[in-house]
């Protein structure tokens, strides 16, 4: 395995890694305690299920007054679905649909396993099983180039934050096929000509983020796992191609 002396470089193998889909690979770059932590607030997640926010189909309708019944109906019987303790792991974790299942896994395995459920593909498949995207155009939106569900991840640079703990500051761009920031926007034309380069200068420069990484004892930088992964759980699957439509399918932020 490669050892990182360089956050930046570490933080790089990981963009890769994470546009592969090779969750395993990902989860090889986090610090072992950090796995480690995560491993356990999923078991523990999963061993006490959260209670419902409602508990029966006129108690949902109070909260949503507006609602016509039918429809109402049709929510509350997705939220039940949601509620499932064991139809929850098969989304997070879609390889391990049991408690008995995770604690198989090591630390590592199931970071991995965290990983592909948030994944753009997987959140493809669900879209699918519950019907707003047609399996056909999730299947066909799978099997064809990854460039739909791959990121810009640039990392601007690193603040050290001790002597084993850095930030890595990187800025999260947009899928390809969004293109770049539009620098012929007509609206700067209205604009001072310095307030006009001002805007140009800043176009696409918003999404800045932060991911911590460790030191290990041997000198070697690990990234931390946890739930706000390099933004990976706050990306969402749209824009599925169905037939005539555009744009394709991707996962956005």
């Amino acid at each position: 395995m490669t050892t990182y002396t360089d956050p930046v470089v570490l933080f790089g193998a990981a963009a890769d890694a994470l546009n592969a889909e090779d969750w395993t690979a990902v989860a090889r770059l986090c610090d072992p305690a950090s796995l480690a932590g995560f491993r356990r607030a999923l078991l523990e997640q999963f061993a006490t299920p959260a209670p419902p926010f409602v508990t029966s189909l006129d108690e949902y309708m109070r909260n949503f007054p507006d609602t016509p019944r039918a429809v109402a109906e049709h929510q509350f019987e997705q939220y039940q679905s949601q509620m499932d303790p064991v139809r929850r792991m098969r989304w997070e974790l879609p390889t391990a649909d049991s408690i008995a299942a995770l604690e198989a896994l090591s630390p590592e395995e199931a970071f991995a396993c965290w990983l592909d459920g948030k994944s753009a593909r997987r959140q493809l498949e669900r879209s699918a099983a519950q019907g707003p995207v047609s399996p056909q155009a999730a299947e066909q939106c799978a099997a064809e180039n990854h460039r739909e569900f791959r990121f810009s991840y640039t990392a601007i640079g690193v603040v050290p934050d001790g002597d084993r703990v850095a930030l890595i500051v990187y800025r999260l761009g947009f899928p390809e096929h969004f293109g770049a920031p539009d620098q012929t926007d007509p609206e700067l034309a209205k604009l001072p000509p310095d307030e006009a380069e001002l805007r140009r200068d800043l176009q696409g420069r918003g999404l800045l983020q932060i991911t911590p990484c460790r030191r290990q004892r041997d000198g070697a930088w690990l990234l931390i796992a946890g739930y706000d992964f390099m933004f990976l759980s706050n990306m969402h699957a749209s824009y599925v191609r169905e037939e005539g439509d555009e744009p394709p399918a991707t996962a956005v932020p």
